[in-house]
């Protein structure tokens, strides 16, 4: 049986793709969603920093949970839960394509995506629509995200992965996007929707329709940091 793995950066729609694809009977429903993620809250991962094998041992264990209730495991990575663990993009490809078809979701606007992962932090200290986050950022990250998109793209080509974009995908209409990768994977069925991840749906309702502008205390400074550049066009999400 192959399993699902998502591979994508933080704040890229990842909750909406989980949220449909566990309505999904072939899935297996459970809540290790980042299995390499050693800074979990509940502290689920933190063995794999002390001798545990990343993957011969510890998401071996979750492949084997879901193939007991026959559904296929559904994971995410982040390129940022690598390097704590010593493991590069190239070497978790080459180990999880053998088991692992690849969801490949790529949300371009670096900004977009830079203020939602900070926003969601600070909401958890001060849960009030109208808090605004601060950004230090620079050219320099704009193009170490591109360079990483580019690397992730390069890598699971090869693996034939079903690609999301955030901005023409997802942003549009997720559960047309989920029913493609469904039929793209050839595990599709039709259901009826349900929320799975509650907290999903209370962040997005709460936050998506905030401007950038209304999340951001410093927008001003970012915006002459990238008027005339090629990275102009994330102001405007």
């Amino acid at each position: 049986m192959r399993h699902l793995l998502i591979l994508s950066h933080g704040a890229s729609g990842t909750s909406a793709v989980v949220d449909q694809l566990f309505n999904n009977k072939n899935v297996f429903l459970q809540y290790n969603k980042e299995p390499l993620n050693t800074k979990d809250p509940p502290r689920r991962n933190t063995r794999i920093l002390h001798g545990i094998h990343w993957y011969d041992e510890h998401i071996t264990e979750l492949v084997n949970l879901a193939e007991s209730n026959e559904q296929k495991l559904l994971i995410h990575i982040k390129p940022m839960h690598l390097s704590p663990i010593s493991v590069s993009i190239a070497e978790a490809v080459q180990k999880l394509h053998h088991q692992f078809d690849f969801i490949l979701i790529l949300r371009k606007n670096y900004l977009a995506r830079k203020c939602s992962a900070a926003f969601k932090l600070l909401q958890r200290k001060n849960n009030s629509p109208q808090a605004k986050v601060t950004l230090n950022i620079n050219a320099a990250d704009f193009a170490e995200d591109d360079r990483t998109h580019r690397e992730m793209l390069r890598l699971t080509e090869p693996c034939n992965p079903f690609f999301i974009d955030y901005e023409r995908d997802l942003h549009q209409n997720t559960r047309k996007t989920i029913d493609s990768l469904c039929h793209h994977f050839e595990f599709y069925h039709p259901y009826q929707y349900r929320p799975m991840k509650p907290n999903y749906h209370a962040k997005k309702n709460q936050w998506s329709a905030i401007k950038l502008q209304d999340k951001i205390a410093n927008f001003d400074e970012i915006r002459d940091k990238l008027s005339g550049t090629k990275y102009e066009w994330m102001l405007h999400e």
